[in-house]
Formats: C-alpha cells, sequence, structure tokens
C-alpha cells in the first residue's frame, strides 16, 4: 500500500476510535466518519469494506498494542505494589492515548449471531482480562493479596479503567466480584461455564 494510502488509513482510525468512543458503536456511521474526514464515503469503503471490518481492525491493533504495554509495565515492577500502580497507570494512559478501546466495554457481553462485531468484542475483552490475570499471577499476587485487596484492585479497574461494565442493577462491588472471579477462576472452568451458557 502506498504511504499516503497508509496514512489515509490510519487518520481513519483514529477519527474513527475518537467518534466511537464519544457515541458508541451504534452511534456512528460510515458516514459520519467520511464527514469528520472530508472523505467521500467511496474512499472510506476503499480501506474498510463495513463499519464491522474498521472496528475489528481498530480494536484488534489497539489490544495487541496494549497486551505490549501491560507486559512492558509488569516486567519493570519491582514491588507488587508497582504491580497494580503499573497496570492501572498502564490501562489509564492507554485508554487516553487509544479511546477506541472502549468499545470493549460499551456494549454488552453476548455472541448473538446476527450482530458477529459483538462476539468478537467479548473474545477480545476475555482475551484482554485473562491477559491481565496472566501478568498478576506471574508477578504472584494470588497468594500475596487478601480477597478484600484484590476486590479494591478490580474496583479501581473497572471504576477508573474499563469505563464501567454496564451491569443493570449491579452494585459496583457484585461488578467487581465478577472482574475478580474472571481474573482467578481456572481458565478451563470458565470454558465450560461459557459453553452451557
Amino acid at each position: 500500500m502506498e504511504k499516503k494510502q497508509q496514512n489515509t488509513k490510519v487518520q481513519i482510525m483514529k477519527i474513527a476510535g475518537k467518534l466511537f468512543s464519544q457515541r458508541g458503536y451504534y452511534g456512528v456511521s460510515m458516514s459520519d466518519i467520511a464527514q469528520e474526514l472530508n472523505l467521500t464515503k467511496s474512499s472510506l469503503y476503499y480501506h474498510f469494506a463495513s463499519k464491522d471490518k474498521l472496528v475489528e481492525e481498530l480494536v484488534e491493533n489497539a489490544v495487541k498494542d496494549l497486551k505490549k504495554e501491560l507486559k512492558t509495565s509488569v516486567q519493570k515492577s519491582h514491588l507488587l505494589s508497582d504491580v497494580i500502580f503499573n497496570v492501572v497507570k498502564t490501562l489509564l494512559d492507554f485508554k487516553i492515548s487509544h479511546p477506541e478501546i472502549s468499545l470493549l466495554v460499551s456494549l454488552g457481553a453476548t455472541t448473538d449471531n446476527k450482530i458477529p462485531i459483538l462476539g468478537l468484542l467479548t473474545q477480545l475483552r476475555t482475551d484482554l482480562l485473562m491477559f491481565i490475570r496472566e501478568l498478576i499471577e506471574g508477578a504472584d499476587l494470588v497468594r500475596k493479596f487478601t480477597y478484600r485487596s484484590l476486590l479494591s484492585f478490580t474496583t479501581t479497574i473497572l471504576g477508573f479503567v474499563l469505563s464501567p461494565f454496564h451491569g443493570g442493577d449491579r452494585s459496583p462491588d457484585q461488578l467487581a466480584d465478577d472482574f475478580t472471579q474472571l481474573l482467578f477462576t481456572d481458565p478451563d472452568e470458565m470454558a465450560k461455564q461459557t459453553v452451557k451458557k
């Protein structure tokens, strides 16, 4: 791809990420993105066949970059408190520089076959949470923290980083408890529970 076309694609993704973070997935159309960039819709469709393809590439790239940054931040941590601080700080900083990451939590968890992008976002969110779990386990936090500390940690992530999960009438403590279970439940057990649903 020519440099100019690559620059256009990067610019499309940047503006689309900003719009999706402000208006949500359903609040942004391809026409909105084209208008914001002063492009024709055909130019936009040249780079991305559909809104779902744009979101897919946007969020997959963001999650890939976030994982790299999280891994680096944990590797340079010396104390357990450093690990927590660096994970939360990295997530916060990343959310500021990559607003499209909010798409991971702006839509509910579902695998609705009528809207395939929802299944992809749910899978990416689960993969990211499992990655964070592995980082935490690598730092041996599980055995050294009390449940109350874990609850505090997960509440911090939920409240300040992941924007919060949409839980309807569920309290922040209930959501944090769910998140803690997701981080520290055996992956094979989690897969069995997902299949049952």
